[in-house]
């Protein structure tokens, strides 16, 4: 006896391809079950928290601040490719001060009439590991840390003041 006939079937019963196709019903159903059944389920998706930080631009002209709209987007001038940082809240003028030398010989921030400070307010998402702060997964923002920031309207330069949730 022949394992395969004239006919193509296998012992002269059943078709090769018969075979192949319930053979591949089989694998996909025992596929379907342990996805379904024994597979516990992971996720490699981040959960986002939300940080808020302030950034404080010391001797802004008053034509810029005004510039500022709450709801703009904010992002890294130096590095767009990071994308939006987060979205103004807050914006608070403060009286402009500028770093010079008085008359007597001592270097300091006085009062400047031409300019203001300002502090803006930015929430955004990211990730929160202990005392790092990431927004967008990839960017790392911290106290103290000069920053080259823009909207679509306006450039500012300043230093990060505070960073939280």
């Amino acid at each position: 006896m022949k394992i395969i006939d004239n006919n193509g079937r296998l012992f002269g019963k059943i078709s090769i391809i018969d075979v192949v196709v319930l053979l591949l019903a089989v694998v996909l159903a025992a596929a379907l079950y342990m996805k379904t059944h024994t597979m516990t389920h992971t996720s490699t998706a981040p959960v986002y928290d939300t940080i808020t930080f302030t950034y404080f631009c010391p001797g802004m002209p008053e034509f810029v601040k005004d510039g500022l709209r709450v709801g703009d987007k904010l992002y890294d001038s130096d590095n767009l490719a990071v994308g939006c940082l987060g979205e103004i809240v807050d914006i608070q003028s403060l009286p402009g001060t500028e770093y010079k030398k008085s008359d007597a010989g001592i270097a300091g921030y006085f009062p400047a009439d031409e300019c203001v400070n300002v502090l803006v307010t930015v929430r955004g998402q990211g990730i929160i590991t202990g005392d790092t702060y990431q927004i967008n997964r990839i960017y790392p923002i911290g106290i103290n840390a000069n920053r080259n920031y823009c909207t679509p309207y306006v450039m500012l330069k300043g230093i990060v003041a505070s960073v939280g949730k």
